[in-house]
Protein backbone atom coordinates (compact mmCIF):
# COMPACT_ATOMS: atom_id res chain seq x y z
CA UNK A 1 0.00 0.00 0.00
CA UNK A 2 2.66 2.45 0.83
CA UNK A 3 4.58 1.68 -2.16
CA UNK A 4 1.35 2.65 -4.35
CA UNK A 5 0.76 5.93 -2.70
CA UNK A 6 4.41 6.44 -3.14
CA UNK A 7 4.21 6.04 -7.13
CA UNK A 8 0.87 8.06 -7.26
CA UNK A 9 2.78 11.12 -5.54
CA UNK A 10 5.42 10.93 -8.31
CA UNK A 11 2.99 10.81 -11.12
CA UNK A 12 0.94 14.01 -9.62
CA UNK A 13 4.26 15.75 -9.32
CA UNK A 14 5.36 14.85 -12.25
CA UNK A 15 2.01 16.49 -13.85
CA UNK A 16 2.63 19.37 -11.52
CA UNK A 17 6.07 20.27 -13.80
CA UNK A 18 5.39 23.48 -15.82
CA UNK A 19 7.70 21.62 -18.43
CA UNK A 20 4.63 18.71 -19.16
CA UNK A 21 2.72 20.81 -21.56
CA UNK A 22 1.11 17.41 -23.04
CA UNK A 23 -0.78 16.79 -19.71
CA UNK A 24 -2.00 20.53 -19.57
CA UNK A 25 -2.75 20.22 -22.75
CA UNK A 26 -5.21 16.95 -21.47
CA UNK A 27 -7.07 18.75 -19.24
CA UNK A 28 -10.23 19.45 -20.84
CA UNK A 29 -10.31 15.67 -22.23
CA UNK A 30 -9.75 14.44 -18.82
CA UNK A 31 -12.45 16.26 -17.51
CA UNK A 32 -14.66 15.48 -20.23
CA UNK A 33 -14.19 11.80 -19.28
CA UNK A 34 -14.30 11.94 -15.93
CA UNK A 35 -16.92 14.35 -15.01
CA UNK A 36 -19.57 12.04 -14.50
CA UNK A 37 -17.34 10.57 -11.60
CA UNK A 38 -15.09 13.10 -10.24
CA UNK A 39 -16.21 14.96 -7.28
CA UNK A 40 -14.49 17.37 -5.30
CA UNK A 41 -11.21 15.19 -5.21
CA UNK A 42 -10.87 15.46 -9.08
CA UNK A 43 -11.24 19.56 -9.38
CA UNK A 44 -8.79 19.59 -6.84
CA UNK A 45 -6.50 17.05 -8.76
CA UNK A 46 -7.46 19.70 -11.82
CA UNK A 47 -6.18 22.86 -10.51
CA UNK A 48 -2.49 21.52 -10.54
CA UNK A 49 -2.95 22.46 -13.74
CA UNK A 50 -3.41 26.40 -12.73
CA UNK A 51 -1.19 26.24 -10.20
CA UNK A 52 1.26 25.36 -12.70
CA UNK A 53 1.62 28.60 -14.64
CA UNK A 54 1.28 31.45 -11.69
CA UNK A 55 4.16 32.62 -9.35
CA UNK A 56 1.26 34.94 -8.06
CA UNK A 57 0.70 34.65 -4.13
CA UNK A 58 -3.21 34.85 -4.42
CA UNK A 59 -5.55 34.11 -1.40
CA UNK A 60 -8.98 34.54 -1.46
CA UNK A 61 -12.06 33.41 0.92
CA UNK A 62 -14.37 30.41 -0.11
CA UNK A 63 -16.27 30.33 3.33
CA UNK A 64 -15.75 28.89 6.63
CA UNK A 65 -13.86 31.70 8.35
CA UNK A 66 -14.62 33.16 11.69
CA UNK A 67 -12.68 35.80 14.04
CA UNK A 68 -12.17 33.91 17.72
CA UNK A 69 -10.79 34.24 20.69
CA UNK A 70 -7.31 32.79 20.73
CA UNK A 71 -6.46 29.18 22.60
CA UNK A 72 -4.31 29.15 25.35
CA UNK A 73 -2.21 26.64 23.54
CA UNK A 74 -1.55 28.92 20.43
CA UNK A 75 -1.03 32.04 22.39
CA UNK A 76 1.69 30.26 24.29
CA UNK A 77 3.35 28.80 21.51
CA UNK A 78 3.03 32.51 19.77
CA UNK A 79 5.04 33.64 22.93
CA UNK A 80 7.59 31.01 22.60
CA UNK A 81 8.27 30.91 18.86
CA UNK A 82 10.49 33.87 18.79
CA UNK A 83 7.95 36.18 17.36
CA UNK A 84 8.37 39.95 18.03
CA UNK A 85 4.62 41.01 17.36
CA UNK A 86 1.93 40.52 19.77
CA UNK A 87 -0.79 38.14 19.08
CA UNK A 88 -4.17 40.15 19.67
CA UNK A 89 -6.53 38.42 17.08
CA UNK A 90 -6.97 35.57 14.63
CA UNK A 91 -9.08 34.50 11.90
CA UNK A 92 -9.75 30.65 11.86
CA UNK A 93 -9.82 28.84 9.07
CA UNK A 94 -10.60 24.97 7.94
CA UNK A 95 -8.26 24.60 5.49
CA UNK A 96 -6.53 26.12 3.06
CA UNK A 97 -4.88 25.04 -0.76
CA UNK A 98 -1.55 25.38 -2.61
CA UNK A 99 -1.59 24.38 -6.43
CA UNK A 100 -4.71 22.74 -6.37
CA UNK A 101 -3.30 20.45 -3.20
CA UNK A 102 -5.72 20.60 0.15
CA UNK A 103 -4.68 20.91 3.40
CA UNK A 104 -6.71 20.85 6.49
CA UNK A 105 -6.86 21.03 9.98
CA UNK A 106 -7.68 17.68 12.18
CA UNK A 107 -11.01 18.83 13.44
CA UNK A 108 -11.80 19.65 9.43
CA UNK A 109 -10.45 16.29 7.60
CA UNK A 110 -8.60 12.71 8.51
CA UNK A 111 -7.49 12.82 5.52
CA UNK A 112 -5.21 16.53 4.33
CA UNK A 113 -4.09 17.33 8.05
CA UNK A 114 -0.92 14.98 8.11
CA UNK A 115 1.94 16.53 6.94
CA UNK A 116 5.36 17.03 7.10
CA UNK A 117 6.89 20.50 7.51
CA UNK A 118 10.54 22.34 8.37
CA UNK A 119 10.04 23.79 11.80
CA UNK A 120 12.57 26.83 12.16
CA UNK A 121 13.29 26.49 8.71
CA UNK A 122 15.37 23.32 9.46
CA UNK A 123 17.01 21.22 6.94
CA UNK A 124 15.00 18.37 7.99
CA UNK A 125 11.27 17.69 7.67
CA UNK A 126 9.30 15.92 10.41
CA UNK A 127 5.72 15.12 10.64
CA UNK A 128 2.85 16.26 12.51
CA UNK A 129 -0.47 17.24 12.13
CA UNK A 130 -2.20 20.32 11.25
CA UNK A 131 -3.93 21.73 14.75
CA UNK A 132 -5.02 25.20 13.40
CA UNK A 133 -4.72 27.10 10.52
CA UNK A 134 -4.84 31.45 11.06
CA UNK A 135 -4.66 34.77 9.98
CA UNK A 136 -3.61 37.85 12.55
CA UNK A 137 -3.65 41.27 11.26
CA UNK A 138 -0.58 43.07 11.34
CA UNK A 139 -0.94 46.70 9.74
CA UNK A 140 -3.86 47.89 8.04
CA UNK A 141 -5.81 45.96 5.62
CA UNK A 142 -2.81 43.14 5.59
CA UNK A 143 -2.88 39.42 7.09
CA UNK A 144 -0.40 37.36 7.98
CA UNK A 145 -0.99 33.56 7.46
CA UNK A 146 0.20 30.81 10.17
CA UNK A 147 0.15 27.12 10.79
CA UNK A 148 0.03 25.42 14.00
CA UNK A 149 0.87 21.91 14.26
CA UNK A 150 1.55 19.02 16.73
CA UNK A 151 4.90 17.19 15.98
CA UNK A 152 5.15 13.40 15.83
CA UNK A 153 7.85 12.34 18.54
CA UNK A 154 10.48 10.45 17.67
CA UNK A 155 10.68 6.77 18.24
CA UNK A 156 12.85 5.97 21.27
CA UNK A 157 16.64 5.15 21.17
CA UNK A 158 15.76 1.43 21.53
CA UNK A 159 14.09 1.21 18.82
CA UNK A 160 15.65 -0.12 15.27
CA UNK A 161 15.02 1.39 12.37
CA UNK A 162 15.44 -0.54 9.60
CA UNK A 163 14.29 2.31 6.89
CA UNK A 164 17.52 4.41 7.95
CA UNK A 165 19.93 2.28 5.41
CA UNK A 166 17.44 3.53 2.48
CA UNK A 167 17.73 7.11 2.09
CA UNK A 168 16.11 7.47 -1.26
CA UNK A 169 13.20 5.56 -0.41
CA UNK A 170 12.46 8.50 2.27
CA UNK A 171 10.47 6.44 5.05
CA UNK A 172 11.48 6.46 8.89
CA UNK A 173 9.73 5.37 12.07
CA UNK A 174 7.90 7.63 14.19
CA UNK A 175 5.65 7.47 17.58
CA UNK A 176 2.17 8.15 16.74
CA UNK A 177 2.28 10.13 20.03
CA UNK A 178 2.58 14.14 19.38
CA UNK A 179 4.49 16.59 21.74
CA UNK A 180 2.99 18.56 24.27
CA UNK A 181 2.84 21.82 22.35
CA UNK A 182 2.31 23.40 19.53
CA UNK A 183 4.94 24.80 16.47
CA UNK A 184 3.43 27.79 14.35
CA UNK A 185 5.02 27.62 11.07
CA UNK A 186 3.80 29.91 7.55
CA UNK A 187 2.52 28.29 4.37
CA UNK A 188 6.16 28.29 2.86
CA UNK A 189 7.38 26.12 5.67
CA UNK A 190 4.34 23.25 5.44
CA UNK A 191 5.81 21.01 2.96
CA UNK A 192 3.73 18.15 1.99
CA UNK A 193 1.06 15.89 2.75
CA UNK A 194 2.39 12.52 5.22
CA UNK A 195 1.31 8.87 4.43
CA UNK A 196 1.30 6.64 7.33
CA UNK A 197 1.04 3.01 8.41
CA UNK A 198 1.62 0.76 11.78
CA UNK A 199 4.46 -0.53 12.18
CA UNK A 200 3.85 -1.69 15.49
CA UNK A 201 2.31 -0.72 19.08
CA UNK A 202 2.20 3.00 18.92
CA UNK A 203 4.70 3.45 16.20
CA UNK A 204 4.30 4.62 12.61
CA UNK A 205 6.21 3.83 9.52
CA UNK A 206 5.51 8.00 7.88
CA UNK A 207 6.54 9.20 4.24
CA UNK A 208 6.32 12.38 3.01
CA UNK A 209 4.75 12.79 -0.63
CA UNK A 210 6.40 15.20 -2.01
CA UNK A 211 4.24 17.88 -4.09
CA UNK A 212 6.37 19.82 -6.38
CA UNK A 213 4.11 23.37 -5.86
CA UNK A 214 6.71 25.84 -5.92
CA UNK A 215 5.34 29.33 -5.76
CA UNK A 216 2.13 28.42 -6.46
CA UNK A 217 -1.26 30.34 -5.94
CA UNK A 218 -2.54 30.25 -2.15
CA UNK A 219 -6.38 29.64 -1.12
CA UNK A 220 -7.87 29.71 2.03
CA UNK A 221 -11.09 28.17 2.74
Amino acid sequence: MLETFCAAANIKALMQRCDVPILKEAEEILKHCCTPYGGQDFVTDMNIFAGAESDAQQWSIEGGAHTTSIPDELRCAWATGGNTKPLQKITTYKCYSVGGIQYATRRHSNRDCFVFFTPNRQAQRVPGVIEYIFSAPFSDNEHSYFIAIQRNLPVPEKVVDPFLGYEDFGAQLWSNEYGEHLEIVTSRDLLCHAISMTWEDDILVMKPLDKAFGESPLRRV
